[in-house]
């Protein structure tokens, strides 16, 4: 009860959430009068940073954000127009292939979004697409992300099972490259 009340008390004043995780955590450890835990809190917060495949995550949020504003998504979407120019839907194509560039190279279905929906989707409306399609082939590219190493999906799944994280990544490639054919067949088909 007091664990609730001090969590939702925190939440109200607007405290930020580590620290409204961690002071919940020590207002219920200290209710319940149990010494033990308390001396072994520090113990636990710290561990839980000891994980590199978790510690992976801020830095890929920080890639994408790199991308972004580098400009380095304009070279991106540049290398797949000079693969695939010459197809019919074109523009569609690229906007998958540049997806999935981008998916192997951030592994964040948000930050992956974020690049190309500022990317692609306007250049895809100059190229005569409506707007409509264009939204829809970069959120199918987005789905990209999370089956493609380098997968923060599968990053937290391999910290969290404790299983070997290039296992997970050499899994999910074939699965990753049929998804991204799937997709490619169905603008094919649109096309």
């Amino acid at each position: 009860m007091i664990a609730g009340l001090s969590f939702t008390v925190l939440l109200l004043m607007g405290a930020p959430i580590a620290f409204l995780l961690v002071a919940t955590t020590l207002i219920l450890i200290i209710a319940s009068g149990n010494g033990v835990l308390l001396t072994g809190f520090p113990q636990q917060l710290f561990a839980g940073i000891e994980s590199y495949s978790l510690l992976t995550l801020p830095l890929f949020i920080l890639l994408g954000e790199l991308v972004g504003a580098g400009g380095n998504g304009h070279r991106l979407f540049a290398l797949a127009a000079a693969l695939i120019w010459p197809l019919r839907a074109g523009l569609a194509y690229i906007n998958l292939l540049a997806n999935l560039m981008m998916a192997s190279v951030l592994g964040s279905t948000v930050a992956q979004l974020t690049v190309m929906s500022r990317l692609a989707v306007p250049e895809m409306e100059r190229g005569g697409y409506p707007k409509d399609v264009s939204a829809s082939v970069t959120a199918a590219g987005g789905l990209l992300a999370p089956v493609l190493p380098p997968s923060m999906n599968l990053i937290v799944f391999a910290a969290v099972a404790q299983l070997p994280v290039d296992q997970l990544f050499r899994a999910s490639l074939l699965p990753g490259l049929a998804l991204a054919a799937g997709f490619a067949a169905v603008i094919a088909w649109l096309g």
